[in-house]
């Protein structure tokens, strides 16, 4: 099963079924890693960022390599709009880079602001 799968899977098993837009990713390491940092790492299409369709955009973080524990961020939309300019880009798609070390767990890494997604973070 892929860690989307078990994320999902995970989430759904105590809360039920969680709204779309979903966006997961695994545990990099700071040798997997781009920034060379231990990161997650996500792309948001330009679709998911639709305030008018989408509140939330969930992201759900492996909380360390290969286990079946995941953090979850439910992130207004608003808030991704809000910081759009501060993240970095590849064409229309935001790439997060989400550090994953507990000193600033959740801080956006890679783009400009550096802005922390810690406040949405929802104990599961």
């Amino acid at each position: 099963m892929s860690i989307r799968s078990n994320a999902i899977q995970r989430y759904e098993e105590k809360y039920g079924k969680m709204d779309k837009p979903i966006y997961t990713s695994k545990y990099y390491t700071s040798e997997e890693s781009w920034p060379k940092i231990p990161v997650w790492w996500f792309q948001i299409p330009p679709k998911a960022l639709d305030a008018s369709k989408y509140k939330f955009v969930n992201l759900i973080c492996e909380a360390s390599p290969g286990k079946n524990e995941f953090h979850y961020l439910k992130v207004p939309t608003k808030y991704l709009l809000d910081h759009i300019e501060k993240f970095h880009r590849i064409g229309e798609i935001v790439s997060l880079y989400l550090l994953a070390e507990s000193k600033n767990m959740f801080n956006e890494v890679r783009g400009k602001g550096k802005a922390d997604f810690k406040p949405f973070l929802v104990k599961y």
